[in-house]
């Protein structure tokens, strides 16, 4: 069940405080609905636009209504039906081949609980999946939040420094046989819980990101057999 602008699916994942939201792609709709951009601070708008323009939010909001052959693409963070965080790309016509700026928003009140990071591994996966090869971002240099998402992605990011911005070209590429070993191991784990569980009926992890330090199933499905009474690994749990 990867998340896809092209899928329309739906997926829900676990944030760090313990809640819960619905990652799915941007609809020409949300132009409306997308309320984070006018509710941020000065000093967030700052970070995002490199100004404290009104304007440069309501142009942000109203990006979710181009058509996908323009080579853009969203992803939206929702909870409680409230978008509250975007994460998106832009194509760079006429630059590198495959290669597509990126940004983030996000609203005043969620901050520092794994939204950025989230939205955008999901965005990376949709991204390769239609020919993106590197993200582009810029960055003002004091803002150490989004320079954190980048660095959290586990991927090899080139910056580089130009006064108070900061330029970083993230190849999306992978990281190589390094990561083979925690693969081995999810799968050795899935294969024990298929054992152990004969209840077991399907199980699909997918998009599963593979870092050096570890290996993370973004999104899971497992459906077990309907219970018997006299199932013995069941009543062992009991």
């Amino acid at each position: 069940m990867s998340v896809t602008p092209a899928s329309g699916e739906r997926v829900h994942a676990l944030l760090t405080d313990g809640t819960t939201v619905c990652v799915r792609p941007a609809r020409p709709d949300d132009q409306k609905a997308l309320r984070l951009h006018s509710e941020m601070s000065d000093a967030s708008l700052r970070l995002r636009f490199f100004s404290v323009s009104r304007r440069s939010g309501e142009q942000a909001a109203a990006r979710v209504a181009q058509p996908e052959d323009s080579g853009y693409r969203a992803l939206v963070a929702e909870r409680g039906g409230r978008i509250i965080r975007i994460a998106e790309y832009q194509i760079d016509v006429g630059k590198t081949a495959g290669s597509a700026e990126i940004s983030l928003a996000v609203g005043n009140k969620r901050h520092h609980r794994g939204v950025g990071t989230l939205l955008l591994e999901h965005l990376i996966s949709a991204a390769r999946a239609h020919g993106v090869r590197t993200f582009t971002a810029g960055a003002l240099t004091d803002n150490h939040e989004v320079l954190k998402v980048f660095a959290d992605l586990g991927l090899r990011a080139e910056r580089r420094f130009d006064g108070p911005a900061v330029h970083c070209v993230i190849p999306l590429g992978g990281t190589g046989p390094v990561v083979l070993p925690g693969l081995e191991q999810l799968l050795l784990r899935l294969s024990r819980m298929a054992s152990d569980l004969p209840q077991l009926a399907e199980v699909d992890f997918n998009p599963v990101l593979a870092r050096p330090e570890h290996v993370t199933a973004l999104d899971a499905r497992i459906r077990l057999l309907p219970r018997r009474a006299q199932d013995p690994y069941l009543r062992q749990l009991r």
